[in-house]
């Protein structure tokens, strides 16, 4: 220990959506409030039977990569209380003690958890050590969260929209628990680059100036379905550049170098796992992507305009009638109208302003820092 008072942030590897608040957060704390406070991430699979990890881990994020439907379907029946229980019921038993091994060592005063399989196993941990804890449950689906999150209606609420805010009011939770906040997105998204940052970005990655650019952006696993799409994209020789980030998906990024050197595609900018998404962002027009809370956000605060291919039934829908009601954006299904639409969208200046000035009007500021001080001061 070092004097300092730590802060435990209770996460899951089930996707980036669970792990990027805690790591905004942390960074926020880190930047703002380091005299007083550490943030400390924990996996809490960490300790889990191999099984759990590799169902609650590697099963998610193959299900969401390969089978969704599959994934949606097992969504849903978690939406019946008795199922929902059982596996609440197993999550605890897996990983209640690593979680009591984490608090006695850091002796925390405040936990912040970010999965609804997590805050059930928190708080019976924090009963059995008899420790007077807060405890703060983030929600981290913007519009439309698993019933899960609410089955435990005693917990403080940080959540990210008025939609969600009278639906946790229709479940009787008192609204005194209710904490509505703008969503949490790294704070490097706050500002776009200018004219002359996104030149030097555009020369730096050796992209042409004087070309629109199409980014193709999906999570750690790139875009489902990314080297269909974009075969469909070459093959009408396209005068804009591609982007496609394929992340740790190494069967994506083969198949997609295969795309580029059967069409010769110059056009074609390729890349695995990176961290420089805010540049790639800026320097593109255009982004066809799935229907992540967080991804999206950083898309809609850099002004680009997201062309959506796909969300997960029911837990991303909030997040596409978000973009689509708002009119800052495109929902494709059929993947055969993209070429069609992205071609629109480039060519014509007057619809393509419209999605910006819709984005310009409506965009949700990043509640990061709003967050970060709540947490710091309330319960202290």
């Amino acid at each position: 220990m070092n004097g300092k008072e730590h802060i435990l942030f209770f996460y899951m590897k089930t996707g980036g959506g669970h792990l990027a608040p805690a790591k905004s957060i942390a960074a926020e704390i880190t930047r703002s409030h380091r005299e007083g406070y550490e943030p400390v991430l924990c996996d809490v699979l960490v300790g889990a039977p191999r099984i759990v990890k590799f169902i609650l881990e590697t099963g998610y994020r193959e299900l969401q990569s390969w089978a969704v439907w599959y994934y949606e379907f097992l969504y849903l029946t978690n939406k019946f209380r008795p199922i929902a229980l059982w596996n609440r019921w197993l999550a605890t038993i897996s990983i209640k003690e690593h979680i009591k091994k984490l608090i006695i060592e850091h002796n925390p005063k405040k936990l912040v958890v970010l999965h609804f399989f997590i805050y059930n196993p928190v708080y019976k941990a924090v009963e059995e050590l008899g420790r007077d804890i807060k405890i703060y449950t983030i929600v981290t689906d913007p519009f439309t969260a698993h019933p899960l999150w609410f089955i435990k209606k005693e917990q403080e609420f940080i959540i990210f929209s008025e939609r969600l805010r009278r639906h946790c009011l229709n479940l009787g939770i008192s609204e005194e628990r209710i904490h509505l906040f703008s969503p949490i997105i790294n704070n490097q998204f706050n500002e776009r680059m200018t004219k002359e940052e996104i030149w030097l970005a555009k020369q730096e990655l050796g992209l042409s100036d004087g070309k629109k650019t199409v980014l193709m952006l999906g999570g750690g696993d790139g875009v489902p379905g990314g080297a269909k799409i974009l075969e469909k994209l070459l093959r009408t020789k396209p005068d804009y550049q591609v982007i496609i980030v394929c992340g740790r998906n190494n069967a994506l990024h083969n198949a997609v170098l295969s795309i580029k050197e059967k069409y010769d595609a110059k056009n074609v900018f390729i890349f695995k796992f990176v961290d420089f998404v805010y540049k790639l962002i800026n320097v593109s027009d255009v982004v066809i992507t799935k229907c992540g809370a967080s991804t999206i956000m950083e898309i809609l605060l850099q002004g680009k305009v997201p062309v959506i291919i796909e969300y997960i039934w029911e837990q991303e829908l909030g997040n596409m009638e978000y973009v689509i009601n708002n009119g800052m954006g495109l929902y494709i299904k059929n993947h055969n109208k993209l070429k069609e639409a992205i071609n629109r969208l480039l060519h014509d200046n007057a619809y393509y302003d419209g999605f910006v000035e819709n984005i310009n009007k409506n965009i949700l500021k990043n509640g990061t820092e709003d967050i970060t001080r709540f947490i710091i001061s309330s319960g202290s």
